[in-house]
């Protein structure tokens, strides 16, 4: 399972508490600030910037500016023998990453950069060694880079001074589309409510630019350096965004505060309507509260956050009750005395009221163990059950919920189904076969899996399987071993091709060449297996041993099931979605992406089938070595100063049923995507509603060339779309909603105020000709303001070039330009296109490209020179610049 970033409930109650409340950003311009301490003063910082900011935490402060925390973090010099051993730790422990080979040379399907992880980690041994890197920040920020650039959040690493503090905006920030069809924008999300609550009197204005920079550009940038696990930057943006989904579960975004990027010191926004929102300050919070301890200086903490030598701290044992909190098959209760609560609105995270406040099914302890939720949308005779996580306290508890949710759904007459899989970021692999069972329970799912077959998982599977195997023979052996779900005993695990048992590690390990790495033979759980469900999940799975029903039947067909996402689906979410889809044929809805129309993949957190941790490779090692000495010198040495919390991998690959080739790196495109709504992003019932209509009642409620994607049936794309196909996922940057290519109807839209500052261009950029499918894209403009001097001769030669364009055709008729080329000289300006791709320019499509390049600039009131490329719905016609007169010979 996959572990998303979160915040005590203490520590985001005094988040809450520290907010005060402002009047709305479309009046006043400044947004709602959590609180921080007062400014540090050049004299503390030269003292010690580590002990003033613990002084105020002991003094009950929580949330700072981000630059006091960055004072404090870079003043922490690096220790050349605790870094380097750190980094000869954490390359044995990727040896047992699963995707390394693909990651270095991924296929085209996979739609983030590659990377090379060991080789990422000799470079910044080699900064080191060079003396590069000289403060502790610096480093573990070059390895918190490299970690986040295999965008796979089973990889993950919360250690020394980067798990201490986290950096965020003052804000919460939403990205809508005006009616689910214009391209969205960026808004306060403060904004988006009040005026949703204003009934009407005032609308929300999008922000324009930040820092200067167009908003889009901004987002989409932070969200690549900030966004953690996540497959397509389509889910990264999604990843900056508000979500009630997240709130009830206390979940910090990448934006709100769980990056360990400092952001800078202050930024400034300005809105669509021109309001400026300048000196917001970046915050920084700690992220657990029980590290708030006596630190004098930086020394101090050093010693207490990177090397664990600090007297009044037992970092081991806290270390092990973080860890086995979350990783621990939960205990199977059969009574609680906790207060039943009837909705989302009744938890401790009523931050919005996007649920409906009358669910027809909620799980016991709902907010306190419980997770699932299920609706009944009366009117159109549609339910919805939302599973925000597969990590209920109460396993069976959450299985009765599912199993009480189909049987009042098909007593009440429902005849259509939506799963919620809103911000899912995993949980115990057995729960989600199990819910997938209940709907399905004819269906005996695949959930084949690999791992990288290397020399320590051979030591170490060789050693346990070994020892399991002789414990048969002879249950007395001398040490006492729990077998029951090891990843190292091969007899506990089906070989996917025979469906047989393994009988030894080397049967298991093969390897098996694929590409330029080795993995294990493809395996499948023994589900069948009771020990084996006992361990891992606390109880036998729904349609298994004790639990099987030979008569059960589907209480809903396929075809009356969709599958809602926002794409970030992680881990146990992404293996009950590939059940349900791809074995199942059930759709999938995908909502928000970046603001461009095309396909969306509705998984895009980690597709990987088992989540490890390093800790966990320790205690193997260290039983291995008890058990047999002599493999003591297959393996790595353990031993670690630095201090670690979380060191997690992906063990194994997902795999398809006759394939060998990880999902993790297959494009998956939704079979429908929509874009949020003022009307949807906070009031689920709506969304609900939205998706399915959008399936099965108007299909033009899905985003512009997201439907009929190969990638969305069964088959496993390899190779993803391809650059024509992405580039025709763009829209007019007139009016943000009509696809290039289509038919631009400017006059049908309502004109647009004028912002109150000057509108940076963004290149490049696609521009329409009106009333056809005409358009640019303009890839160079070297624009100056209306009084720069050349703007009125650049107007005056545009315009007088589609007069003779016109005049030639009123007299002639169109037709194709002769000798391939249109040259036109005036003012000391000149346009010249020609031809490309075999296609010809004709008199009307050059006077549509002069139209709207004139409209270009009239519409950022900025002129001067450009290149471009002239495009006729979707054939490229011609290719042509705008530049000083000169003579072709």
């Amino acid at each position: 399972m996959a572990f998303p970033l979160s915040l005590s409930a203490a520590l985001l109650l005094s988040i809450l508490a520290s907010l005060f409340q402002t009047p709305s950003l479309a009046k006043s311009s400044i947004p709602s600030r959590r609180q921080a301490p007062p400014a540090l003063s050049s004299r503390d910082v030269a003292q010690d910037a580590c002990g003033t900011l613990f002084n105020w935490l002991q003094a009950n402060y929580t949330v700072f500016t981000a630059l006091q925390v960055y004072d404090c973090l870079i003043i922490v010099p690096l220790n050349h023998t605790v870094a380097t051993q750190f980094i000869s730790y954490y390359k044995d422990t990727l040896e047992f990453q699963s995707t390394l080979a693909y990651l270095k040379d991924p296929p085209a399907s996979y739609q983030q950069p590659a990377v090379d992880l060991l080789a990422g980690l000799d470079r910044i041994q080699g900064q080191v060694d060079a003396g590069i890197l000289t403060t502790q920040y610096d480093f573990e920020l070059a390895v918190q880079t490299l970690v986040y650039s295999a965008h796979d959040s089973h990889l993950q690493l919360y250690a020394g001074l980067t798990d201490v503090f986290s950096f965020g905006s003052p804000f919460y920030v939403s990205s809508v589309s005006e009616d689910g069809v214009a391209i969205p924008k960026v808004y306060f999300t403060e904004d988006l409510i009040s005026a949703q609550q204003s009934g009407g009197q005032w609308n929300a204005s999008a922000i324009h630019t930040v820092n200067g920079q167009p908003a889009t550009d901004f987002f989409t940038q932070f969200a690549a350096e900030n966004s953690q696990g996540y497959l397509e930057p389509h889910a990264d943006w999604n990843n900056l965004m508000y979500s009630p989904a997240s709130d009830i579960q206390g979940l910090v975004n990448a934006f709100e505060g769980s990056s360990p990027f400092y952001p800078g010191d202050v930024f400034s926004l300005v809105l669509e309507n021109g309001t400026g929102v300048p000196d917001l300050t970046w915050l920084a919070v700690i992220n657990d509260l029980s590290n708030v301890v006596s630190i004098a200086n930086y020394s101090d903490f050093y010693s207490y956050f990177v090397v664990d030598d600090y007297d009044d701290y037992t970092a081991a044992s806290a270390r092990r009750k973080k860890r086995d909190s979350v990783t621990s098959p939960p205990t199977v209760s059969t009574s609680s005395t906790a207060p039943t609560q009837t909705s989302w609105s009744d938890t401790f995270f009523p931050l919005s009221l996007a649920y409906p406040q009358n669910p027809a099914v909620v799980e016991p302890n709902l907010g306190d163990g419980g997770v699932i939720t299920g609706y009944f949308l009366e009117e159109s005779s549609t339910g919805v059950l939302s599973i925000p996580n597969f990590s209920s306290d109460d396993v069976m508890a959450f299985s009765t919920t599912v199993g009480n949710f189909l049987q009042k759904s098909k007593a009440s007459g429902v005849k259509k189904i939506v799963i919620d899989l809103q911000q899912n970021w995993g949980g115990l692999t057995l729960l989600a076969t199990d819910t997938f069972k209940q709907f399905f329970p004819t269906i005996d799912p695949f959930g084949g899996s690999r791992e990288r077959a290397q020399k320590y998982a051979y030591a170490l599977g060789n050693t346990y399987t070994n020892y399991y195997n002789a414990s048969l023979l002879n249950p007395n052996q001398s040490l006492s071993v729990d077998y029951s779900n090891s990843v190292w005993v091969a007899p506990l695990f089906l070989d996917a091709a025979t469906g047989q048992n393994f009988s030894s590690w080397a049967q298991y390990f093969g390897p098996h060449q694929d590409g330029l790495d080795y993995f294990t033979t493809i395996q499948r759980d023994n589900l069948s297996s009771i020990p084996f469900d006992e361990a891992s999940l606390g109880a036998v799975v729904d349609g298994y041993a004790n639990r099987t029903n030979l008569t059960a039947v589907s209480p809903y067909a396929a075809e009356d099931i969709i599958i809602l996402t926002d794409a970030l689906c992680a881990s146990t979410c992404t293996l009950f979605v590939e059940m349900m889809h791809h074995e199942a044929g059930v759709r999938t809805v995908v909502a928000g992406g970046r603001p461009q129309v095309g396909p969306m993949q509705a998984l895009a957190g980690t597709r990987g089938a088992r989540y490890y941790e390093a800790a966990d490779i320790d205690s193997d090692i260290f039983l291995a070595e008890a058990i047999n000495v002599s493999v003591t010198a297959d393996l790595p040495d353990r031993d670690i100063e630095f201090r670690i919390d979380i060191a997690s991998f992906n063990l194994r690959d997902q795999i398809r049923r006759g394939e060998n080739f990880p999902l993790q790196f297959a494009y998956e495109a939704a079979d429908c995507r929509i874009f949020f709504t003022p009307q949807t992003f906070n009031n689920y019932a709506a969304l609900w509603q939205y998706a399915a209509d959008a399936i099965w009642t108007n299909p033009k409620l899905c985003v512009q060339g997201s439907t009929n994607q190969p990638s969305a049936g069964n088959a496993t794309d390899t190779v993803g779309p391809t650059a024509a196909e992405k580039a025709s996922w763009a829209v007019c940057a007139n009016d943000g909603r009509t696809e290039a290519g289509n038919i631009f109807h400017p006059r049908a839209l309502s004109e647009p105020l004028r912002p109150r500052a000057p509108i940076p261009v963004k290149i490049p950029c696609i521009w329409c000709a009106a009333a056809s499918a005409i358009y640019l894209k303009i890839n160079y403009f070297n624009g100056g303001e209306p009084g720069n001097g050349i703007s009125p001769s650049v107007i005056k030669m545009l315009s007088d070039t589609i007069d003779q364009l016109d005049a030639h055709i009123a007299k002639h008729g169109d037709g194709v330009i002769p000798h391939g080329a249109f040259d036109h000289q005036a003012m000391g300006f000149s346009w010249y296109s020609v031809n490309v791709n075999n296609h010809q320019q004709t008199w009307g499509v050059v006077a549509h490209a002069v139209n709207a390049l004139l409209t270009f600039m009239l519409n950022y009131q900025s002129f001067g020179m450009a290149q471009f490329l002239i495009f006729d719905g979707e054939n490229q016609v011609g290719t042509g610049t705008l530049g000083p007169s000169f003579s072709r010979g």
